[in-house]
């Protein structure tokens, strides 16, 4: 876009600028003749001018004493603490005066900052958000359905208004985020959900300035359609942006426009009310925001919920001590307060309003340096207190040994012990005493080679603290294997030995907190361990070695008890068991002893234990689906009871769909690269068709669900996944007696198929295509007999080689499996005997006529066989091999009995080679023949055994020359005892059978079963590498909507005991209310437990009620 210059009469600007400097000196008609131009100018920037100098003012930082006055808003980047501390900027904005006013600051230098320029609003608008960034000035302006971004740069003193975003005709400003990335990329993110179109902008920041005036690089957020629905909201923090929708959140790099993490945490109708004030800590580790009216705090590193606080969170702030804390900001009795409290422990918060005074227009950063107006000027100073942090460790215990000051601590003993500069040595007393307000530490040196640690914890009565001597506990080590011990902030104790680091705490008695060493350990190699796990790029302990705790366990007698605690702390632990469950399950989940055992049973336990405590937090599921293949091997009663808990999964919502039936799908939100179209009123003609057809159609109420096996159908670095693995497992592992009575049928695998079909059958039916062009060229070949047939036969080796080629590679890859199913025997047997014959035909000629009978009727059981995957076919392709696998052993006993009566009668009625005329047989019965295969079938076995089956389907013409008034007495026995036990007995016991296994096989699950295993063929052997990593394909998480009426029956015949699960699946709450089925009373509940029940539920309203009138408060406000 060009920049021009146009000096219009009564085109109106944004921004005026003032040289407050000339205030009292300007005379009026100059003043005004200077506004008017300035106007003029600001008018054309508004069209993309640039680089113009506003009225040529020089900068001056004389200005009027209401520069300052009025300030609503102060406006930081959010950078201050990472750039230059020298050379910050922050603006304030004050509506009343319609001012934006720039400050030049030092976040090192405290007292008052200097005033650089002065803007007007004129005419005055509606500013909504800000960004800053070093002297350029983001800002959201604008009315409703009608919103403008611009840029100020208070540099070149000019005003730029952003392309692509003149005019954004959005139903709130909630749908327009604004920022800029470290490198001063200009992001701008648009969710328009009138036209449903969600876009990024990205202005690149060239020569030290932002290019406002070229065409930004363009990104479109796809959102599934079933997401569309609802709300959708995003938050810019930095580099990340955060997209949220009921299902939770996800976590984007705008530096790569990658995917980063995702939150898994049911937000539901809180995105109806407020979600806003997004922080991060100063290492990206946590992140806190603004759920309805409370702070929820995540891990960055796992994705998982750690705690949560009434409030609404301000920011992370680290101390002088390294140690890190969350200034939130609470509202009661319509007072506001502020606290300050340790993310990982929320019930001690300290309240920190003085620091604030009446003011809710102060910021403190990261580095605790407060930003706030004083006598109408901008002041820095210092923040929080620095002990402020040891003061709640000093009032309660807190845990969490995973923080920057703990490593710091650990990190200096080693590089003292590594430069032999320790000087924790014992004194003269041979007794050393730490702690602190809690608990006490005594390392006493007993005799010359052992030492003993006692922990003691104190006690607290008549509000002093005194040590119980009666409660406390005591470790031995050797004098020599003590290199170096210290007391850390959170009074726990630190020793580094001979075999490792070790934390110990005192609870009700002296506990081991953490325990780690490596490799190097026993070398001594303590500069390895510096540059590799203790670096100083590292802000937190390294995970436990469970590998050698476990080993430990197992060999060390006399300290296994300490370990095995250290080992269950960790499990009890919410924060902990989030961050090393999964490594402490993949080191035991191949061995088996007695201790291991209990540790999978208590995981186990403890993932439903939280699934139970806190339903809108379901990311620990992940690790019991992480393992799920091998927990089957060895823990198959966990796995099939954690299977039926998780029956009826994770409910979501309810709303009116088209599908009534079962509907499975991803929620996986992408960032992808615009491609400009020029057919975009074609699309809306067919997307507002499919509209109006969509809502045409009859719609009925359905819930969603969450599969509660998050990562099941990934394909893992190794190319390993977990659902193709668990295909080979007996069948019970996945339908384990659920419900016999079928009120519940699978929902959770039909789910998983379902969703799996819908990207598959595509390549399925191409598959099927390229075999029926295989068929045809040989049938028509082998059928017709022309002479121009060889380019058929040619067609049908050429592809013949090609469907072979991937049988083949199935068998490789696992054999045992695949001569396992008999439908691969046919499919290597139709491809390999039609390329046979095919090759025969070409080089020799017509081949045998049985061949060519095989090879066609083969390839026709082929052809029924693609069939198997529609549910109305599949399930007679089910009772075919289940029904006969079922029946094979009786069939075996069957044939062996047979042949038994065969090699009978072949004794008795073969013809008698001793005398001389052949043609009389010993019962005198003369033939007119020779006897022979054709006159009597018993002159050979073979057609003796087909005699035999002839007689068992009621074909006796074998037997009709013996059967006369002179039937020896010997075959009439033979005779009447097979067609008693073997032709009534048998077969009808034959038939019974049949009726059993086919009342076994005749059941969804297993054609469900059937059709995923066609689907893993297709993964395996279709798709190459790369296309595994599709996340699209592979999701971590997949959903599923279904009908309200299946669930409210299914609910209620559990609730009514006319279900026969083996044990009860868990009904949450949130899914009771979604469909307002109340929990059935238990008569064995005590008194307390109904009344804390009916407690919860009122608590509940009162939740829900408080959460409306935010939403009409909200709503009301952005109506005016």
């Amino acid at each position: 876009m060009e920049s021009t210059v146009v000096e219009m009469e009564g085109v109106k600007g944004l921004i005026t600028g003032i040289n407050n400097n000339m205030l009292p000196t300007l005379s009026t008609t100059t003043t005004n003749a200077r506004k008017i131009k300035f106007k003029m100018i600001m008018s054309s920037l508004v069209y993309g001018l640039k680089n113009v100098n506003v009225l040529g003012l020089e900068k001056n930082t004389n200005y009027g004493e209401k520069a300052g006055k009025g300030i609503e808003q102060i406006i930081i980047s959010q950078y201050i603490d990472t750039h230059s501390k020298e050379n910050n900027y922050v603006v304030t904005y004050s509506e009343e005066y319609n001012a934006i006013i720039g400050w030049l600051a030092n976040i090192e230098e405290n007292g008052p900052q200097k005033l650089d320029l002065y803007f007007n609003l004129n005419p005055p608008h509606k500013v909504y958000k800000f960004a800053l960034y070093q002297k350029f000035l983001l800002l959201c302006y604008g009315n409703r359905f009608k919103f403008r971004v611009g840029l100020i740069d208070f540099d070149k003193v000019q005003f730029l208004q952003l392309m692509h975003a003149d005019k954004l005709f959005v139903s709130s400003n909630d749908e327009i985020s604004i920022g800029f990335l470290s490198n001063g990329d200009l992001i701008l993110v648009i969710l328009d959900k009138i036209s449903i179109n969600y876009k990024i902008y990205k202005y690149p920041f060239v020569n030290n300035r932002p290019t406002t005036d070229t065409i930004p690089q363009i990104y479109d957020i796809k959102i599934p359609k079933n997401i569309k629905e609802h709300h959708i909201g995003c938050l810019l923090y930095q580099t990340k942006l955060f997209l949220f929708n009921e299902y939770g959140f996800t976590q984007w790099n705008l530096l790569t426009m990658t995917f980063d993490m995702e939150y898994r945490y049911l937000l539901g109708d809180s995105l109806n009310v407020n979600i806003h004030n997004i922080v991060i800590n100063k290492n990206q580790t946590l992140l806190a925001l603004n759920i309805s009216t409370e702070v929820v705090i995540f891990s960055m590193e796992t994705g998982m919920w750690i705690s949560r606080y009434d409030g609404i969170p301000i920011e992370f702030v680290t101390l002088e001590d390294d140690s890190e804390g969350l200034i939130i900001r609470t509202y009661c009795n319509n007072e506001t307060f502020y606290k300050f409290l340790d993310p990982f422990h929320t019930s001690d918060a300290i309240d920190i309003s003085d620091n604030f005074g009446n003011s809710q227009n102060i910021i403190i950063t990261k580095s605790n340096k407060k930003i706030s107006v004083i006598e109408n000027n901008i002041w820095i100073t210092d923040g929080l207190n620095k002990n402020i942090f040891q003061q709640m460790l000093n009032i309660t215990y807190h845990n969490n040994i995973y923080t920057l000051p703990i490593f710091k601590t650990i990190q200096d003993m080693l590089k003292d012990i590594n430069n032999n500069k320790n000087n924790d040595k014992f004194p003269e007393n041979h007794m050393v005493q730490l702690g602190g307000e809690l608990f006490q530490f005594i390392i006493e040196r007993k005799t010359s080679n052992l030492v003993k640690l006692i922990g003691i914890k104190n006690s607290q009565n008549n509000d002093k603290l005194e040590k119980n001597q009666n409660n406390y506990s005591l470790i031995y080590f050797k004098y020599d294997d003590i290199y170096s011990y210290r007391l850390l902030n959170n009074q726990d104790l630190a020793l580094i030995t001979k075999q490792g680091i070790f934390i110990y705490t005192v609870e009700d008695s002296l506990k081991l907190r953490y325990f780690w060493n490596n490799k190097y350990w026993s070398s001594r190699d303590y500069q390895k361990m510096l540059n590799d796990e203790f670096n100083d790029l590292q802000t937190s302990l390294p995970s436990p070695n469970f590998i050698n705790i476990f080993r430990m366990i197992e060999n060390r007698k006399d300290k296994d008890e300490e370990y095995k605690a250290l080992i269950l702390y960790i499990i009890n632990d919410p924060i902990e068991f989030s961050k090393f469950g999964s490594e402490i399950l993949k080191v035991v989940i191949n061995e088996k002893n007695d201790f291991i055992i209990h540790i999978i049973q208590l995981i186990f336990d403890k993932i439903i234990e939280l699934i139970k405590k806190n339903s809108a937090d379901y990311s620990y599921m992940a690790l019991i689906s992480l393992y799920l293949p091998k927990l089957c091997d060895h823990y198959s009663h966990l796995v099939t009871k954690y299977i039926i808990y998780t029956s009826i999964p994770i409910c979501l919502s309810i709303k009116n769909s088209t599908n009534t039936s079962l509907y499975a799908y991803s929620n996986n939100i992408s960032i992808e690269k615009s491609i400009p179209s020029n057919n975009s009123y074609i699309k809306r003609l067919i997307s507002f068709y499919k509209s109006l057809t969509h809502h045409l159609k009859i719609k009925e109420e359905i819930i969603s669900f969450i599969i509660p096996f998050p990562q099941i159908c990934k394909y893992q670095d190794n190319n390993y996944n977990n659902w193709n693995e668990i295909l080979y497992k007996p069948k019970p592992i996945l339908f384990y007696n659920i419900d016999t009575n079928n009120f519940y049928k699978w929902w959770n695998f039909a789910a998983i198929i379902d969703f799996k079909w819908k990207i598959f059958e595509k390549i399925y039916y191409l598959i099927w295509l390229f075999y029926t062009i295989f068929f045809l060229c040989f049938a028509l070949a082998s059928t017709l007999e022309q002479d121009n047939n060889n380019i058929l036969f040619i067609i049908s080796i050429l592809l013949g080689f090609i469907h072979l080629t991937f049988e083949i590679r199935q068998c490789l890859w696992n054999p045992k499996f695949y001569f396992t199913d008999l439908w691969n025997l046919f499919d290597v047997g139709a491809y390999f005997l039609s390329i046979i014959t095919s090759i025969y035909w070409l080089i020799y000629g017509k081949p045998p006529l049985w061949i060519i009978a095989f090879s066609n009727l083969l390839l026709n059981i082929k052809f029924l066989l693609f069939f198997r995957v529609f549910e109305s076919f599949g399930i007679y392709f089910v009772l075919m091999i289940g029904v006969a696998k079922k029946v094979f052993p009786f069939l075996i006993v069957l044939f062996l009995i047979i042949s038994g009566f065969a090699h009978a009668f072949f004794i008795l009625l073969k013809p008698n080679k001793n005398d001389d005329d052949n043609s009389i047989n010993p019962d005198g019965t003369t033939l007119i023949q020779s006897p022979n295969s054709n006159t009597n079938m018993f002159s050979l076995f073979p057609t003796s055994l087909l005699a035999m089956y002839l007689l068992l389907i009621g074909n006796s013409d074998s037997l009709s020359p013996w059967t006369s008034h002179q039937t020896p007495p010997s075959m009439a026995f033979f005779l009447v005892l097979f067609t008693f036990f073997t032709v009534i007995y048998l077969m009808n016991l034959f038939i019974g059978l049949l009726n059993v296994a086919i009342e076994n096989y005749d059941k969804n699950e297993e054609f469900l079963l059937q059709k995923a295993k066609i689907i893993m063929e297709i993964e395996l052997f279709y798709m190459l590498p790369y296309q595994r990593c599709n996340k699209k394909w592979f999701p971590d998480w997949i959903h599923y909507d279904i009908s309200v009426n299946k669930v409210y029956k299914l609910i209620n015949a559990i609730d009514n005991n006319r279900t026969e699960f083996n044990s009860p699946p868990f009904i949450s709450n949130r899914l009771r209310n979604l469909l307002k089925i109340p929990e059935p009373i238990n008569e064995n509940k005590s008194f307390e437990e109904l009344k804390q029940q009916m407690r919860d539920e009122f608590k509940q309203q009162i939740k829900d009620m408080q959460e409306l009138l935010n939403s009409f408060i909200k709503n009301s406000n952005t109506l005016n």
